[in-house]
């Protein structure tokens, strides 16, 4: 029975999870950016025993990629597959002109949400960046957006003020207008991505005659569900079920 550790590194977080047979096993997420990834990486895998197979999305910056690498090759002397995005596979077709320059964790959920659905399907992924994509009933990727995700379109407005960043998750969600300045960045970033998904899935129900079905995935996931005009799903580990998908059609 093989044994697979399966790997998604995004901009902020780890993730993984061990795929033994068809048990999948994810584990806590954590935040790798601006800490020691050889002592994360320490922490949570130096208890295990080296896996047959190392799945990896990774779309941090090729240093994070670098020490991945290093730290497999000394404690287990094994080499990483690294996933890069394919015109097609999985029952999914790319709809990038270039599908390799699409990220992996996108593709990665994609091929995930629509095993999970079998039909159309919206992925949101909302981390550093938050990414959106569609995928049709016969599993063709239509395309899709990216966009500052919540936190880092707050940055970049609080990095012009003397006030520090907050957490929007604790500003008001049900009110028009902010009665600070806090206030006033949190309601106008909440406004505007609400005025996108109510766009967005009125041009959906059109395209589709229904409602797609919507996951969420992503630290800022619970916030960006309290947005949506839709009921939606939320699933931390769609890009770990997604490598597992891969996994399995290797």
């Amino acid at each position: 029975m093989t044994r697979q550790l399966l790997i998604d590194i995004g901009n902020s977080r780890l993730k993984w999870a061990v795929m033994d047979g068809e048990a999948f096993t994810p584990a806590i997420a954590r935040i790798h950016r601006g800490h020691s990834l050889h002592e994360l990486l320490d922490m949570d895998f130096s208890p295990l025993s080296p896996p047959d197979q190392i799945l990896v999305s990774c779309v941090s910056n090729t240093t994070t990629q670098e020490a991945l690498t290093h730290w497999i090759a000394v404690h287990w002397h094994l080499r990483p597959s690294y996933i890069v995005s394919s015109r097609q596979t999985a029952g999914i077709v790319n709809g990038y002109r270039e599908p390799h320059t699409l990220g992996s964790d996108r593709w990665a959920a994609m091929i995930a949400a629509f095993h999970q659905v079998g039909g159309p399907v919206c992925v949101i992924d909302a981390g550093t960046a938050l990414t959106i994509d569609i995928i049709d009933e016969g599993g063709i990727h239509l395309g899709g957006m990216i966009l500052p995700g919540i936190y880092s379109a707050q940055a970049s407005l609080f990095s012009q003020t003397a006030m520090p960043p907050v957490i929007i998750g604790k500003m008001p969600m049900n009110q028009m207008l902010g009665n600070s300045t806090q206030e006033c960045i949190s309601l106008g970033i909440q406004h505007s991505l609400t005025a996108l998904f109510v766009h967005l899935f009125t041009h959906l129900k059109h395209e589709f005659g229904r409602v797609p079905v919507c996951l969420v995935t992503g630290g800022d996931a619970p916030i960006i569900t309290a947005l949506l005009p839709v009921t939606a799903q939320q699933d931390p580990h769609l890009v770990l079920k997604g490598l597992a998908v891969l996994a399995a059609n290797t």
